[in-house]
């Protein structure tokens, strides 16, 4: 894929968004809106900047020999085995075109414009807003500060991809296997217990641990979540597939990281009702290499269906990247 600009990685020392973080108390009414604050605090960035990624940019504490050769083989050999996974489940007969990623990515790009044309209508709190079936609660967290300041003084925010200047791209394939009562996303929460090496670990359920408590095991981009009582020696190595194809079988979530370099539209409104526009603000564009996940609810079964199977989990790696920093401390609590 080519790109229009170099993009800039974000490190804590950068001045990046942070999302639930405006700089005006939403509770005061009486204010002026700092429409600049607002934007610069939105949860995608509106520069050509992101968030660190899984895989990109290669983690600073990756031996080069990671960087170089045994990371982008783990990554490659991982995206071709869920892709062939995937088609298992998607293709009704042999003779039907294979489903990822030709099929999905002629879907992918038109799920990402109802998101972000539906987001600008969402004033930051309404349960039954058409928003909830198009993205996931916890993306849709980050954005409900933002949103609420807005619709509190009168105003919205939009954006809209005005222009595509590269076909989107299947980076990732994430799948994550286990019981819904854990597994619920890609995105799992937990605390890291062990590293095995740089693309495996193992990290704690958000149950806890105990009798009771699971254990997810993560390799490149496969999780498998199993009970601790019947994982034995995990603190020495990952589990055997025994054990992982027991896990396959409670059912998955996956997720699909697509990238697309696209020119943003943005517009801030004041006033303005259902039916009518409000008084146009502000309006800039901005050039961005915009990465999001599709992502599925927990199923089961052989076959699926792709009709109503995605919603928008991620974008801008707003939560992968509060992931992977979750994930890195465990470095820390080893000094």
């Amino acid at each position: 894929m080519t790109n229009s600009q170099p993009v800039s990685v974000g490190t804590d020392q950068d001045t990046i968004p942070r999302a639930a973080t405006p700089k005006i108390d939403p509770k005061d009414a009486g204010a002026d809106l700092d429409i600049d604050a607002v934007l610069d605090d939105y949860p995608i960035i509106l520069a050509n900047k992101t968030r660190q990624g899984v895989f990109e940019p290669p983690p600073k504490w990756w031996p080069w020999w990671e960087k170089s050769f045994f990371g982008p083989a783990r990554r490659n050999l991982a995206k071709y085995t869920s892709q062939g996974w995937l088609d298992s489940r998607f293709r009704t007969s042999p003779a039907d075109p294979p489903y990822m990623p030709d099929q999905f990515l002629l879907g992918a790009p038109f799920a990402l414009s109802a998101f972000l044309s539906t987001l600008g209508t969402w004033d930051g709190r309404d349960p039954t807003h058409p928003i909830h079936s198009l993205a996931k609660s916890t993306l849709l967290d980050k954005f409900a500060a933002s949103h609420s300041l807005l619709a509190r003084q009168g105003h919205t925010v939009t954006l809209s991809v005005s222009k595509t200047k590269s076909d989107p791209e299947v980076k990732d394939i994430f799948i994550s296997f286990g019981p819904e009562s854990v597994i619920q996303s890609t995105l799992t929460e937990g605390t890291v217990l062990k590293r095995y090496n740089p693309n495996s670990f193992v990290k704690a359920s958000k149950e806890g641990r105990g009798k009771h408590g699971y254990l997810i095991f993560r390799e490149v981009t496969f999780e498998y979540a199993l009970k601790e009582k019947d994982v034995e020696g995990w603190e020495d190595q990952m589990p055997g597939l025994g054990p992982r194809a027991r896990s396959m079988q409670t059912g998955a979530v996956v997720g699909v990281d697509v990238s697309c370099d696209v020119e943003l539209k943005v517009e801030v409104r004041k006033g303005g009702d259902e039916g009518r526009l409000g008084t146009l603000v502000t309006s800039e564009k901005v050039d961005k290499v915009l990465e999001f996940r599709l992502e599925s609810d927990h199923f089961e079964g052989k076959k699926v269906s792709p009709e109503g199977f995605w919603r928008v989990a991620d974008v801008d790696r707003l939560l992968i990247s509060d992931r992977v920093r979750e994930e890195e401390k465990w470095f820390d609590r080893q000094e």
